[in-house]
């Protein structure tokens, strides 16, 4: 058996990393080979060993933090420190685009990933979920007719919303540069981000039911008619995770936000 080498994700990864991906058990589909070109492949670092690819990280290297977003294994490799390696692959590419810290989601029963974590000196921070809903159940997330509108969140205003948030800096920004639609509520009453071909909204933010509806009234004419549902990210927020699950909305997916200083 011959040694484990990480490299840079290939073009021609493309059909192993969505095989992977399934992997996650998030149910989320999979981007197309375009995100993967353009976005993902990038930040991307693969396992290989003799010539078979074992598992991939995909981080973003955002404002002195790297956020780790997928980070998967192959059945058949796992217990063989392939996960290890990635993660030590992912901290120096971080650190070498001048990030301290790191951060990354981990489904709370996943006894082994937080194991690793924790060894690399990441901690709990807070609960997520991402839940499924039609944009029409949407409608009912305000109890009343609101004047309360969303506007757009320029660059000026993403010190101020990702300080509010407790967001890793630059994240604003990443969203902004890659297309995605970003509005606010005043100056920091809530932020959403929309990636319209996904769809999801990540970060979702806001002070109350009326900004969450506000922002996502203001989302929803830039979804794709195919899509009548939206996925949205709730983070550290129970009663907007109420809210949602009482409009009909369903959890896919239970997360745990970890962050932590990158080891030397």
């Amino acid at each position: 058996m011959g040694l484990v080498v990480i490299r840079p994700a290939r073009d021609e990864d493309y059909k192993v990393y969505t095989r992977l991906l399934t992997q996650l058990g998030t149910g989320d589909p999979a981007p197309p080979p375009s995100r993967w070109t353009d976005e993902i492949r990038g930040q991307t670092l693969c396992a290989e060993r003799d010539g078979a690819v074992l598992g991939y990280v995909f981080g973003q290297s955002l404002a002195g933090v790297g956020y780790v977003r997928n980070l998967v294994t192959d059945v058949p490799a796992r217990r063989q420190g392939v996960g290890a390696a990635l993660m030590r692959a992912i901290a120096a590419r971080f650190r070498a685009d001048g990030c301290a810290r790191w951060c990354l989601n981990v489904k709370p029963d996943n006894a082994a990933a937080l194991a690793l974590y924790a060894s690399l000196g990441m901690r709990a921070r807070y609960r997520g979920a991402s839940l499924r809903v039609t944009w029409d159940a949407l409608r009912g997330l305000a109890d009343a007719p609101s004047e309360v509108t969303a506007d757009v969140c320029r660059e000026a205003h993403d010190e101020a919303v990702e300080t509010r948030w407790d967001l890793p800096r630059g994240q604003l920004a990443y969203a902004r540069a890659h297309g995605w639609v970003l509005r606010r509520v005043g100056l920091t009453a809530g932020v959403a981000c929309f990636n319209p071909t996904f769809p999801g909204v990540f970060p979702f933010r806001a002070e109350s039911r009326v900004a969450a509806s506000a922002m996502l009234t203001a989302l929803r004419p830039h979804a794709l008619p195919e899509h009548d549902h939206v996925r949205l990210m709730v983070e550290d927020d129970d009663a907007l995770r109420e809210a949602l699950e009482s409009l009909g909305a369903e959890v896919t997916l239970e997360t745990l936000h970890l962050r932590g200083e990158i080891p030397a």
